[in-house]
């Protein structure tokens, strides 16, 4: 991906193209999503939000994910949003 995939997420954004976690940021719709420069933006949140070993931890074991991180998917897919929004805009 280009450097410039933060103006491009910007940009998705502000079509309110923001994919859902549970939904779209899967292998059947990661392409038509354009999930990347999603992907990696939740991954900054995550880091910034419980550090890198909880990345670790979710890479090992992905449906562990809201043991792991202490919320529900659905709680994380609400915090990413508003990371988004705040990040992105």
């Amino acid at each position: 991906m280009s450097a410039d995939w933060r103006t491009r997420l910007a940009q998705l954004i502000a079509d309110g193209a923001i994919p859902s976690i549970s939904t779209d940021l899967v292998p059947d719709r990661f392409e038509k999503v354009k999930g990347l420069p999603f992907s990696i933006s939740l991954v900054e949140y995550i880091i910034q939000q419980y550090g890198i070993e909880k990345v670790i931890a979710v890479i090992k074991s992905p449906t562990e994910v809201e043991s792991l991180l202490g919320i529900s998917i659905a709680e994380l897919d609400s915090a990413w949003r508003e990371y988004l929004q705040k990040e992105y805009q």
